[in-house]
């Protein structure tokens, strides 16, 4: 029994020395703007924010919308836009300015024909 519990003790020792805390970084807001061309095109801008703090994933070089029937949910399309941007924003003013924030607005936009459908559509 006395082996049983010094196992156990030295388990537990080893598993707090060892600990290391975990980081996530993750996207903190954005927007999805849709603007019509005519003639059934439309211009879709997605606009994304990342914390750009040191070991933050970087943004992806291009992402993949899906279109689906607003009714159906049956998928549309599915295109690859690429990036257009990514900058670093400046927060804060002459008075205040956050310190260790960082947040980085990265752009997307392409453009796609969609056919008329009475049920509408969705992005996501």
């Amino acid at each position: 029994m006395k082996q049983l519990v010094t196992s156990a003790f030295v388990l537990l020792f080893g598993f707090f020395i060892s600990y290391v805390p975990a980081h996530a970084t993750h996207i903190i807001g954005g927007d999805i703007t849709v603007k019509s061309l005519g003639s059934n095109n439309f211009e879709i801008t997605l606009t994304f924010y990342r914390d750009c703090s040191p070991a933050s994933a970087l943004f992806d070089a291009s992402i993949t919308l899906g279109i689906y029937d607003k009714n159906t949910h049956a998928v549309q399309d599915t295109p690859v836009f690429s990036m257009l941007s990514a900058t670093i924003l400046t927060l804060g003013d002459t008075c205040y300015t956050p310190p260790g924030l960082c947040v980085e607005e990265g752009i997307f936009r392409g453009t796609v024909n969609l056919p008329n459908n009475p049920n509408g559509y969705y992005i996501s």
